[in-house]
Order: structure tokens, then C-alpha cells, then sequence
């Protein structure tokens, strides 16, 4: 079982709002490598059967008053063991990528990323 977690995108106490979804194409999970294009975060995750049935991801831009939200300061966490892992992103970031091999008991990365507007606003 795969659990996420989500939460709101405040700049400025402004809530983001997220854009027009888009779909990755589908990959064996066995073998899955993804980070959204850039200025794009993960929203979403379809996933059925084991290691070997098809993933895909939905990602979208974050709009900040209507203008793009940009992402920076890019991290990898550590491989882990799926089966017994968890991620989650520090304080201001958002979640663009995954990469994980083989089983339940293969090696999981998570990416993650800082959400930045592009010309502040004073």
C-alpha cells in the first residue's frame, strides 16, 4: 500500500492554485524514472498490480496570482527500501520526481523541489 500526503502551497499566504493536469506516459513501476518538467510538481500517482503493471504520473504547473510558480534548490532524497520507507518533503517544498527499481524490496528516491515565484512582489 502507497500513502500520500498533501497539503497547500502558500507564497506570501497566498494559496497556489495548481494548473492544467498532465499525464507522464505509463512505465513498469519495476523500473520507473520520473521528474516532472520544469515548473511542473507531481499531483497525482496511477498505479495497478505488482512491479511489473504500469505507472504514470500527473503533474501541473502551480499558479501564483495567475503567474507560474518556478521550482529550485532540486534534492534527492537517499535510496531507500520501499517496503519499509517514507518521504516526505521539508518545510517549503513540493515533490517532482520518483525513481524506484525492482520490487517492494528494491531501492526508492524521491524528488523533491522549492517552490519560488519568478519576480517577487513587494
Amino acid at each position: 500500500m502507497t500513502t500520500y500526503f498533501c497539503g497547500w502551497v502558500k507564497i506570501n499566504g497566498v494559496r497556489a492554485q495548481v494548473g492544467e493536469l498532465e499525464w507522464s506516459d505509463y512505465l513498469p513501476e519495476n523500473r520507473f524514472d520520473f521528474t516532472a518538467p520544469p515548473s511542473k510538481v507531481l499531483v497525482g500517482r496511477h498505479h495497478y498490480g505488482d512491479e511489473n503493471d504500469p505507472t504514470k504520473y500527473a503533474f501541473a504547473s502551480l499558479l501564483w496570482h495567475g503567474e507560474e510558480v518556478s521550482m529550485t534548490s532540486f534534492r534527492e532524497t537517499t535510496p531507500l527500501k520501499e517496503s519499509s520507507s517514507n518521504s516526505k518533503g521539508a518545510e517549503g517544498e513540493v515533490m517532482v520526481g520518483r525513481k524506484h527499481t525492482g520490487d517492494e524490496n528494491g531501492l526508492t528516491v524521491s524528488r523533491y523541489a522549492v517552490s519560488m515565484i519568478p519576480n517577487p512582489r513587494c
